[in-house]
């Protein structure tokens, strides 16, 4: 309360939420080139700009394709770690339009200059300053298949049922109190109780305070 949290949620899956997590994360293949370039209309500057992402985006198909997916499945994104030359540290930047031209030098300076700003403040961009590339950065990004959840009918089930009776809890600044303790497995979708409580589970146990109301809604997180 002390700093205005109104509502948790305990998912339906609380004790191995993280491992769920992971074996639902979509795979991300990241790579990068460390090689200064200055972004100057030079034709070989330019090559050698296009050169490099072309190469860590074969290096980047190559792997989805090892790892057993198709590559034609990876979603590819380009970033460049840009800065002013001359500066110490750098910011990193999306490059979606493809391949560099001379023409379109003054996009990534328009790109790298709106980021620098949101960052930094307007007074701080140096359009008669050169930039540089410092770093070189293809994603591919292999999307996972996830599971599409259904919610049950919230039928606002008596929490009665599911009473397993009173166990003494020791809270402050309350001290000691009675709670009464539910099994969670009885408890249906849209069931309210109130605090001093406790959901008993298979994997975990969840506390909910006086004061406090628990509700267990349609995907059963409580």
């Amino acid at each position: 309360d002390g700093i205005g949290v109104r509502e948790v949620i305990i998912p339906h899956a609380a004790a191995v939420f993280s491992a769920l997590g992971v074996g639902l994360a979509d795979l991300l293949y990241t790579f990068a080139r460390s090689e200064p370039l200055p972004l100057i209309p030079d034709g070989a500057v330019i090559q050698r700009f296009n050169a490099i992402f072309e190469e860590l985006e074969r290096r980047a198909l190559e792997t989805v394709a090892a790892s057993g997916f198709r590559a034609e499945e990876a979603i590819l994104s380009r970033r460049l770690d840009l800065r002013y030359e001359g500066q110490m540290h750098e910011i990193t930047v999306p490059w979606e339009p493809g391949r560099l031209t001379e023409e379109k030098l003054s996009e990534v300076r328009r790109v790298f200059e709106e980021t620098y700003v949101t960052r930094f403040g307007a007074a701080t961009v140096r359009r008669e300053s050169p930039l540089e590339v410092i770093t070189f950065r293809v994603e591919a990004l292999r999307e996972s298949e996830k599971p599409r959840l259904h919610a049950e009918p919230e039928t606002g089930r008596d929490p009665g049922r599911a009473l397993k009776g009173a166990r003494e809890v020791s809270l402050r600044p309350f001290g000691r109190l009675s709670s009464r303790v539910y099994d969670f497995d009885r408890l249906g979708p849209g069931t309210r109780l109130l605090g001093p409580a406790i959901i008993e589970r298979r994997d975990t146990t969840v506390f909910v305070p006086p004061g406090f109301e628990g509700r267990v809604d349609g995907y059963r997180n409580v």
